[in-house]
Formats: structure tokens, C-alpha cells, sequence
């Protein structure tokens, strides 16, 4: 029996609740409590309701706050005739007949249950939905009565991507924290019954046809893009890949993983970051042109990525920034770049939606300036295009004039997400473009942005500013607007952001991912706590994080200890990124490391304390 909880900071509790008032059927179970490969035997009604688990009050988002945007959060029916939208901002997921091009059922969720992908069952009309800071699937019927409740699944603490299997008529669930988890659809239940631990950061899945129908899982890790292939039926790792490198420019983090209908592999959207210094911008991109790459069913990367480059309205080519979701159909692609937006008002005569071939991009697509695209499908003879600030579905093609479906009226709040991903035509840079979804990519760079000069790895944001009283690596900013101001400035080539507040408010409202621990660690859970708050707290904080600066090396200026969460997404480690595992932090590997981190682990008895506060860090 599995029972979890979640430590938050220096407080563990438990957080177990019942969901069974929410679902129409009965209730299924999460049941992979530690790693590997975990299949569970047995019917639902013979398991004990306090395996039923929720996501924590206080780690939701707030009611209203607009989480980072995803993609994928259109689905298209089968048949063209119906999409199923996850709306952010309403906390609603939204039927809408494109036939008649009307909403026809709208259902109410949590707030904050951060609704996101949705795929389409065996059912024609029936969809599940992942609620990404709900820790859910839901699953939704086109023609369900008003008053039958939504069927609604623990599934883990924060899924991603999710894809089904009409075989088995089973789900595949991609989650942040690393797992893959398999749900049961027959028979009215929506039942775990795998789970699988890969690397932390999962966002896309696929199940793709080999030598037996859907032989094979694929799974995108959103840091450095990197591909897990699975088999399908024993869930054995069959290989990895991840897009090369070169000397000038690397993936930074996958965008999109889908299916190409036309060979039956499939495309990676992912954005490509610059190793180049950036001194002053002149020395690279950090967020250069977005590459989509063809794979073969042997997962083979094409050997030169398949340019997304579209001649732009102001002359010479149009820089893509920070790509969100692509959409396939036939010949044609749709992406949106939803970095392509000015910080100050007006426009600059960018798209965030471009429409094209395989090759290149030669097609933009006007919209209000109020609508931010953040997603896009493809029906059989257009593209459907999702829009928050203006909460609309736009019918678009290269052919005819777009139309709008309203899904809801009322204009809506989004300036300091819109901030986030804005940025300046010439450079193509956003807050989002080294802080993807919140979190960071994993590089070290360079930077010189006016008169602030640092190095060091970029930093994870959520749940991580509130409270400080020193940002940036060196501490050189006092407080959180001041650090906001001076980068959009810098951003915007020196040119001030009026509003700039509303960017400070959405980053502090952002929240730490929910990291949940199995029962049977408790003990060591235990032990590490007491090693963290005895040898790091005073430094890296608990609950909240401190203002503390450490001159870790000799000699080296001091720099403020960030506040550990999340650890098991954010390898590499230290401020340069020395320590590729945890095991370096403190075995003397990394000079940055300095004395304060290495603790003697020269005897058995002192190695298990290592391995305690070890495993507390990365599931505190």
C-alpha cells in the first residue's frame, strides 16, 4: 500500500484526500510508489480510498493567475467537427461545434486546476484532459448530460502529455516529475495501472505504429529535448536521442513531439539556444530560430533540421521566438512563436502564427493585438488557432480570411504573462526564452545586459522570488521590480515598460512544483530533513527563500544561495553548472562547490547521511 506526502520546505505533512464526491464512477488509484516499473493487479472497488491523492491548497495556483502556456491545448475530433479547449484563464474546458462555430458546453473546474492537453478516446466525442496543477485526467463526452458529474483521476502530481492507445483503448500519461503512467478507459473506470520512472521534465508522449500496432512509446523530456523510445508492452527503454550540438548553438527545450501523418513518424519542435558569449546581444541568440526536425521509426533525427523560416513583413527573415505548438496537416504547418510579440503597445509587424510547408514558413497571420496565441490544431481543410487576452478559437488558412469563435466575451487580464513572452523585434528575446515554462534550460551563459555583467546558470522561478531581498547570482538587485525594470529595459533596447509591475506580480505569483515522496522513505525523508536544516537551511532557507551570500571559493566574490527546490529538474548543479549529479555537489568535484557543501562521507555511516539529505533535497 502507497501512501505519499508532500515536504514543503521544512514542514512535511500529509496530504491525502478523497476524491470520490467528484467522480460519476468509481474511483481509481495512483499505484507506482517508487521507481521502475509498477503494474497493479486488481479491481478498483477493492482498494482503500486513502490512497486517493490532491494536490495541496497552498500549492495551487491562484484563481485567475495564468500559468505558463503549454501548447497543445486545442484538440480536434476525428471528424473536424468538434474542438475541446482548455481554457487557462476560466479554469473551463470548453466544447465548441466548428460546424456551427458555437461553444455548446462549457464545464466548470477547480480553480487553479490548470487545465491543459486533451486527446480524443475511442468514443467519437469523448476526450480526456490532463489538469496540470490539478494532478489529474478528466474525462469529457460531447453529448454528456449537464447534471452527470466529470469523471475525474488522481494521475500524478503535475501531468504533461498524454496520448491513447485504441488497441488497449489505454492511456499514456507524460508527467513533470518523471513518471509514465498507463490508465485503464474500459469497462467506465479510469484506472492507473503502470507506472514507469524516467527523467524528470516529461511534456510529450506518442504512440507509434512499429513492427506490431503502437509498438512503441515515444516521450519528449522538455529539457535539451531529448526522446525516450519505449516498448509499448514491457515499457524496456529501447534508446534515447537528443538533437547535436555544435560549436555555436544547442536545443534548448522541446516545444512539441507529434506524429507525422504522412510517414508515420514524427516531427520535434524544439527551440535552439546559443553557446556563444552574449555580450551587449552581439555575440548570439539566446532564443535563435526554432527548429523542426523530421524522425524516422527508429527515432533517427533528420541530419539538418528542417528550418522554420518565413519572409517577414518588415524585410530579410522573421526571427521565431519561443515556440510553443505546431499543428500538421498534410503538406502544411502551423506554429506558433509566441515570443513574436512586442513588450511596449502597438504592434512591430511580427505574427506569432505562421503558416507554411515542411521546409519554411511564408505565411503570417494577423490577429488582434489583444489575443495572444497560445496553441494550434488542424482540422481537414484549416488550422485552428487558440487565443487568451481575447479568449477566442480563429479559423485560419492561407487561403481564406480567419474567423473567430468567441469563447468568451469578456476581456481578460493577462498583461504580465504577456511580458513574460514578449520581446523586442530585432533581438528576439523573452524572459522565456532562458526561463521556459518557469523553470530554467539548464545553460550557463554569459551575459551582459546594460551595465549588469554575470555568468552563471539560469535560474528556476518558481516559487523561488517571493520574499528576497537580493536577486541575481551577486545579489546587485534589492528587489524583484528593480531586476524586472532593468532586464525589459535592457530587452527592450533601453527603452522603459511602463507596466513593468504587472510582470513582478505574475513571476511571484508562480508556484513550486508539488514534489510527492513515497511512505516508505519516510524514515530517510526523516533523517535528511534533520542533516538539511542542521547544515543548509541557514543559507538556502526552508519554506521561503533567504537573502543569504557565501564566498563559496576564495578570493571570489559572494553569491546568494538560491532556494533548493525542484532539484530533481535542475541538474546541472552550482552556479557555473559543474556538478552534473548531487554526488558532486559535495565530493570535492566542483571547485565552486568550496568547502560549505563537502561533508565527510569517508565511512559507510556517513555516506547513508549523505544519502538522506540527498534524497530529501530532491523531494522537498
Amino acid at each position: 500500500m502507497c501512501a505519499f506526502k508532500r515536504t514543503t520546505g521544512n514542514h512535511p505533512q500529509n496530504h491525502l484526500r478523497t476524491l470520490l464526491a467528484t467522480l460519476a464512477l468509481p474511483a481509481l488509484l495512483w499505484t507506482g510508489c517508487s521507481g521502475g516499473i509498477h503494474d497493479v493487479a486488481g479491481s478498483p472497488s477493492s482498494a482503500s480510498s486513502d490512497l486517493l491523492v490532491e494536490r495541496p491548497k497552498e500549492l495551487r495556483p491562484e484563481a485567475g493567475h495564468v500559468q505558463p502556456p503549454a501548447g497543445g491545448t486545442t484538440v480536434v475530433s476525428r471528424d473536424s467537427s468538434v474542438a475541446v479547449v482548455s481554457e487557462p484563464v476560466l479554469s473551463q474546458l470548453l466544447m465548441v461545434d466548428l460546424k456551427t462555430k458555437a461553444v455548446t458546453k462549457r464545464i466548470e473546474l477547480r480553480p487553479g486546476d490548470n487545465p491543459g492537453r486533451c486527446v480524443e478516446g475511442a468514443i467519437a466525442g469523448e476526450f480526456f484532459c490532463v489538469l496540470r496543477t490539478g494532478s489529474a485526467v478528466v474525462r469529457v463526452r460531447a453529448q454528456q448530460a449537464s447534471w452527470v458529474p466529470l469523471q475525474r483521476a488522481f494521475v500524478c502530481a503535475e501531468p504533461r502529455g498524454i496520448a491513447f492507445a485504441q488497441t488497449d483503448q489505454t492511456l499514456r500519461v507524460a508527467c513533470d516529475g518523471g513518471e509514465l503512467v498507463t490508465m485503464q478507459t474500459q469497462r467506465g473506470a479510469l484506472q492507473v495501472t503502470r507506472s514507469q520512472q524516467l527523467e524528470a521534465g516529461l511534456d510529450d508522449v506518442l504512440l507509434m505504429t512499429g513492427a506490431a500496432p503502437e509498438s512503441e512509446i515515444w516521450v519528449s523530456r522538455k529539457r535539451r529535448a531529448k526522446i525516450f523510445r519505449l516498448s509499448r508492452t514491457s515499457g524496456e527503454l529501447l534508446g534515447t536521442t537528443e538533437p547535436p550540438s555544435d560549436s555555436r548553438a544547442a536545443a534548448t527545450t522541446a516545444a512539441r513531439l507529434l506524429r507525422d501523418p504522412s510517414t508515420g513518424g514524427a516531427f520535434l519542435l524544439h527551440e535552439v539556444g546559443s553557446l556563444l558569449p552574449l555580450l551587449s546581444w552581439g555575440g548570439g541568440c539566446v532564443n535563435c530560430d526554432p527548429s523542426l526536425r523530421a524522425m524516422d521509426l527508429k527515432g533517427n533525427l533528420s541530419p539538418s533540421p528542417l528550418k522554420l523560416v518565413g519572409a517577414s513583413p518588415r524585410g530579410g527573415n522573421e526571427r521565431l521566438s519561443v515556440p510553443l505548438d505546431m499543428a500538421i496537416r498534410g503538406d502544411s504547418v502551423a506554429v506558433v512563436a509566441a515570443g513574436n510579440r512586442p513588450l511596449s503597445g502597438g504592434s512591430d509587424g511580427r505574427s506569432t502564427v505562421w503558416l507554411g510547408d515542411r521546409s519554411k514558413l511564408t505565411t503570417p497571420i494577423s490577429l488582434p493585438r489583444e489575443a495572444m496565441a497560445i496553441a494550434v490544431a488542424a482540422t481537414k481543410d484549416r488550422f485552428v488557432v487558440q487565443t487568451i487576452g481575447r479568449s477566442s478559437l480563429w479559423l485560419v488558412s492561407d487561403s481564406q480570411p480567419s474567423e473567430e469563435i468567441v469563447l468568451d466575451p469578456r476581456p481578460q487580464s493577462i498583461r504580465g504573462v504577456e511580458l513574460y513572452y514578449g520581446s523586442n523585434a530585432s533581438i528576439g528575446l523573452a524572459c522565456a526564452s532562458c526561463h521556459p515554462g518557469g523553470q530554467d534550460d539548464g545553460n550557463v551563459w554569459e551575459v551582459r545586459l546594460g551595465r549588469d555583467e554575470f555568468r552563471g546558470r539560469s535560474m528556476n522561478l518558481l516559487g523561488t522570488l517571493e520574499g528576497r531581498t537580493a536577486y541575481r547570482h551577486g545579489g546587485k538587485f534589492s528587489s524583484l521590480q528593480t531586476l524586472v525594470d532593468s532586464d525589459l529595459k535592457s530587452i527592450n533596447q533601453e527603452r522603459s515598460i511602463p507596466d513593468s509591475a504587472s510582470l513582478t506580480a505574475w513571476l511571484l505569483a508562480l508556484k513550486a512544483p508539488w514534489v510527492m515522496a513515497p511512505a516508505s522513505d519516510a524514515e530517510q525523508l526523516a533523517q535528511g530533513r534533520a542533516l538539511y536544516d542542521a547544515t543548509c537551511a541557514s543559507c538556502h532557507g526552508t519554506d521561503k527563500p533567504t537573502s543569504h551570500k557565501v564566498s563559496l571559493v576564495e578570493g571570489e566574490p559572494p553569491l546568494v544561495s538560491p532556494l533548493l527546490t525542484d532539484l530533481n529538474n535542475r541538474a546541472p548543479y552550482l552556479h557555473d553548472g559543474c556538478a552534473t549529479t548531487l554526488d558532486m555537489v559535495f565530493d570535492g568535484s566542483c571547485p565552486l562547490a568550496g568547502t560549505v557543501h563537502r561533508l565527510p562521507n569517508t565511512n559507510t555511516i556517513e555516506r547513508s547521511r549523505l544519502q538522506a539529505l540527498q534524497t530529501y533535497l530532491v523531494r522537498r
